[in-house]
């Protein structure tokens, strides 16, 4: 039986609408939708538009690892792939600190 982690896609797992608007930021923008820096991008752009991601609440956080937190807790509701987002986080941080 498909579950409904078998439609979703990425790091964040985008799936329904969410993975239609960020195909479609990843075409009008011309990015690569495999790309963990363009899905990281589109996520910051929901948790901006979308009120019920909790951006209010990862706007106060003061670390990498409690945001971390708020995402997989909140809008993945799945936190086993939490070090992973965190390792990523850091990694973008390392790559856009130059």
């Amino acid at each position: 039986a498909r579950t409904e982690d078998d439609f979703a896609f990425g790091i964040f797992k985008f799936r329904g609408n969410n993975l239609l608007r960020y195909t479609k930021f990843c075409f009008n923008n011309n990015l690569d939708i495999n790309d963990a820096e363009s899905q990281t991008k589109f996520l910051f752009i929901l948790l901006r538009e979308e009120t019920s991601m909790r951006g209010s609440e990862l706007k106060g956080t003061e670390t990498v690892e409690q945001a971390a937190q708020i995402i997989h807790e909140y809008i993945l509701k799945d936190t086993s792939g939490l070090q992973n987002t965190i390792d990523t986080a850091y990694d973008l941080l390392d790559r856009n600190s130059v």
